[in-house]
């Protein structure tokens, strides 16, 4: 669950360094989009791994049963 949580916050973070260094224009826009498709890819991917069979919710927490 960590890593999931940073890799949202590392997206995010260099989206708004980007945004801050890079010119408004045509450019600054299609880079805004590339990086909220790979946000939204981030988000729902756990999503998707509820759909397997094998789904361990352990592994989604970090949390290991014995």
């Amino acid at each position: 669950m960590t890593a999931y949580i940073l890799s949202i916050v590392g997206v995010v973070f260099i989206e708004a360094v980007l945004d801050q260094i890079l010119p408004e224009g045509k450019l600054s826009t299609i880079i805004r989009s590339v990086f909220a498709v790979f946000l939204l890819y981030i988000i729902i991917k756990p999503i998707s791994m509820l759909s397997t069979n094998n789904f361990d919710f352990g592994q989604l927490f970090g949390l290991t049963l014995s």
